[in-house]
Order: structure tokens, then sequence, then C-alpha cells
């Protein structure tokens, strides 16, 4: 349940550039999520041909880069 938890928190904080993430935030969230653009990717190209992973990939990418900002926040590299 974890997974569901930490997804929903980086969601949550999607345009919070400050603060700190810890490494299990940043992994329960992006590991899920690549899992589902692979998914993703593949099931759209074999019933439509299109490519749709690139969308979820737009749609997440602030949340993405925030996670990205805090971890670096607190490890200490920004």
């Amino acid at each position: 349940m974890k997974v569901f938890y930490y997804t929903y928190l980086a969601l949550k904080r999607w345009r919070d550039f400050q603060g700190v993430a810890s490494r299990q935030e940043v992994w329960f969230f992006l590991g899920p999520l690549f899992m589902f653009e692979l998914v993703l990717s593949y099931v759209s190209q074999r019933t439509i041909g299109i490519d749709l992973s690139f969308f979820t990939s737009l749609l997440f990418l602030i949340p993405t880069l925030a996670v990205g900002a805090r971890r670096l926040h607190d490890i200490n590299k920004s």
C-alpha cells in the first residue's frame, strides 16, 4: 500500500519544488509510473498503432521534476 500512498503524496505536492523527498517517495512514484508507461506503450501500439505513453509523460512531467528536485534537496545536491 505504500505505492499508492507515495504516488498520492507526489501528485498532491506536484508544484512543490521546496522541501525534501525520501528515497521511498521517489522510487514508489517513479517505478509504477515507468511500468504504467511501458504497459500503455505496448498496448496502445498493438491496438491502435499510436504510442500514447508520450501524453502520459507530458502529463506527469511537472510532478516528476518536482519529486526529483525535492530528492536533490534531501541529499544536499541542490
